[in-house]
């Protein structure tokens, strides 16, 4: 048994190092024979399968130095805090399967054994209806990216053969929801004045939260109601004409000169970002959302607690506009502020002017074209 896992181990380490000289990450050094540098574990320039201070080490401690990588980029705004929270969590998932299956060293823990038996486990979660499709796939991509990160720092000296199809996971075809025009009128008609604005921003600008919370005054005309900005998400150009009822009411809500920061328009009940993300000392992220806590509030007093959140404002004005101007398909991009695709790079200036017909088509839509749905208006902030 003991001499079969041995054969099977420099099986998978000749395959290994074929793998890395066909990338071309390692090359054969000159004048030692190939057949030999292959079946002797590359001693003779190539490391791979040799003890030494790469291998040395918990995992976990592999793990939090990728995870310190992870938070600086953060910093450098390189990477969203959202990546960085999803990545901490799935890797403590990792670490914790790993302290139960006491393959905490480094060694044990990238072993083909314990990555496979992870998998395994995992696809098991799915199989029992104990896991969804797109977060097993996301677990392993994470493991294999933090193992990817090891190994270009040089913290590793080989991969596991294993990593190869890791994530290869098949996704259910997605099944896109939306709110219907009843439901988005009995939402607006339940909220308060602070919750409105933010559906109508949301839907006339295709306006996620943290849109919501970094719309500055710079980016305002408030006499001709147009909003020309980047998407905080991507960085890429947006432009958007305000219906009346939303410049109205943003106006009205709008924050004055004195507040903590001037520069944004909108700030919560206690002059705070509506939106705030950070990351604890400790490496815990920490993210306050007063728009999504209040449309949760506004969801139960609705009754509606099916799962979908805020962001479905948006998925939905953009589904009415691809299902009413299916001629001009690139208008939802504009709407929704992706990036560019092809030639629309050099003349999507030129189509903000049919962005603008089609909003105003989606304020007529859901009955926003009048300042009628302005007048039932219930006060408050959240």
């Amino acid at each position: 048994m003991g001499s079969q896992k041995e054969a099977n181990r420099r099986m998978d380490a000749i395959e290994e190092r074929k793998v890395l000289v066909k990338s071309r990450k390692i090359a054969i050094p000159p004048g030692v024979d190939v057949g030999e540098w292959f079946f002797t574990d590359g001693q003779r320039g190539f490391p791979a399968e040799q003890p030494g201070k790469h291998k040395a080490g918990s995992i976990a401690t592999l793990l939090n130095q990728y995870l310190d990588s992870r938070r600086m980029a953060v910093q450098a705004r390189q990477l969203s805090q959202a990546s960085y929270a999803s990545d901490k969590y799935r890797l403590a998932a990792f670490i914790k399967y790993c302290e139960r299956k006491k393959a905490t060293d480094l060694v044990d823990a990238i072993s083909p054994t314990n990555l496979d038996n992870y998998r395994s486990y995992l696809l098991s979660q799915l199989s029992r209806g104990r896991a969804a499709a797109v977060s097993v796939k996301h677990s392993l991509r994470t493991v294999k990216a933090a193992l990817l990160w090891a190994y270009d720092k040089e913290k590793l000296d080989a991969l596991p053969r294993v990593l190869n199809k890791y994530a290869e996971i098949s996704l259910p075809a997605p099944r896109p929801r939306f709110f219907t025009v009843q439901e988005v009128q009995t939402l607006y008609a339940a909220a308060n004045d602070r919750m409105r604005l933010y559906i109508l921003l949301a839907l006339n600008c295709g306006y996620t939260q943290a849109d919501i919370a970094t719309l500055e005054h710079g980016h305002i005309d408030w006499q001709t109601g147009m909003v020309s900005r980047q998407r905080h998400k991507t960085g890429q150009p947006q432009e958007h004409k305000l219906w009346p009822i939303t410049l109205d009411m943003l106006k009205q809500h709008a924050t004055q000169a004195g507040q903590r920061d001037p520069d944004l328009a909108l700030l919560g009940a206690e002059g705070n970002p509506l939106v705030s993300e950070k990351i604890k000392d400790d490496g815990t992220p920490s993210k306050v959302d007063a728009i999504g806590l209040a449309f949760g509030r506004l969801l139960v007093k609705c009754k509606v607690n099916d799962g979908r959140g805020f962001g479905i404002f948006r998925k939905t004005g953009a589904d009415a506009i691809a299902k009413r101007f299916q001629a001009t398909p690139h208008l939802v991009d504009l709407y929704l502020a992706h990036s560019p695709r092809g030639m629309r790079a050099h003349y999507a200036g030129q189509h903000y002017d049919d962005l603008h017909k089609a909003t105003d088509w989606l304020a007529s839509l859901f009955g926003f074209d009048g300042h009628q749905a302005a007048n039932a208006s219930a006060g408050g902030s959240p």
